[in-house]
């Protein structure tokens, strides 16, 4: 799989590595604060930044699938003595990468253009409160990890399921769309649902410690600051579950179902 892993790299690096450079320019414009924007405006800025770069990412990561499963490109990768789960394990793995570099550049900006709004550095000395980096930073890469890695597995077995049906190209694309849409609603009821029959929770701790006279953060009946940040527990499960079972499917229809 290392060689799936490199040539997804190298057929993919250009394009991302033109875009990690638009996006660090395009923060790096903010430090002369164009028309005299205040703090807020260029924090807001490096925020739409961030929206924007992780869509066009977003975006150009189907294109690759599907030009993989509905465009000839797909005899040349489909053809190659590899098992489905190794294809389709690189390029989820290859797009985890690529989405953790630009998340990390993106959070950076913004939390160095967040950190001058009022001075919230001092702020949250003066009351007591100390930001716990290691947890967060964790907690950014697992969110990004396990939410890139659902929704684009997600994607592809919309995107594989489709191409077994008999309209293949004619409306192949739009049945996609429309089976990822169905999908995400059947996983968005079945998360509610799960959330009110287990409402346990987990809690992330974000700060190590906190004292002095500060102003609780409720989230519902949740102390986010004291307590920590909460994840329902069935919930986490059922998403780790519902990836694996997706990977699963959608590796073994490219494998032994797709007709190229």
């Amino acid at each position: 799989m290392a060689n799936l892993i490199k040539y997804e790299i190298i057929g993919r690096y250009k394009s991302v590595a033109m875009l990690i450079i638009i996006s660090v320019l395009a923060n790096l414009l903010l430090l002369i604060r164009p028309f005299n924007w205040p703090d807020t405006g260029l924090f807001v800025i490096s925020i739409l930044i961030a929206v924007v770069v992780s869509v066009v990412l977003f975006i150009w990561s189907i294109s690759i699938f599907s030009q993989d499963i509905y465009d000839d490109k797909g005899y040349l990768t489909f053809t190659l003595p590899k098992s489905g789960y190794s294809i389709i394990a690189s390029k989820l793995i290859v797009t985890c990468i690529f989405y953790i570099i630009i998340e990390i550049i993106s959070v950076l900006s913004m939390y160095y253009y967040g950190s001058r709004l009022g001075d919230i550095g001092k702020a949250l000395d003066t009351s007591g409160i100390r930001i716990n980096v290691g947890a967060c930073i964790l907690i950014i890469l697992w969110s990004v990890l396990i939410g890139t890695a659902l929704n684009f597995i997600k994607i592809y077995f919309a995107i594989t399921i489709t191409r077994l049906s008999i309209l293949k190209k004619k409306l192949g694309k739009f049945m996609a769309f429309v089976s990822y849409v169905i999908l995400s609603i059947i996983y968005g009821i079945i998360t509610w649902g799960l959330e009110k029959i287990f409402p346990q929770d987990f809690y992330i701790k974000l700060f190590t410690s906190v004292s002095g006279s500060i102003g609780t953060l409720q989230s519902g009946n949740t102390d986010v600051i004291t307590k920590g940040f909460p994840v329902n527990t069935a919930n986490f499960v059922f998403s780790i579950i519902l990836c694996v079972v997706l990977f699963i499917a959608t590796s073994y229809l490219v494998e032994k179902k797709i007709d190229l």
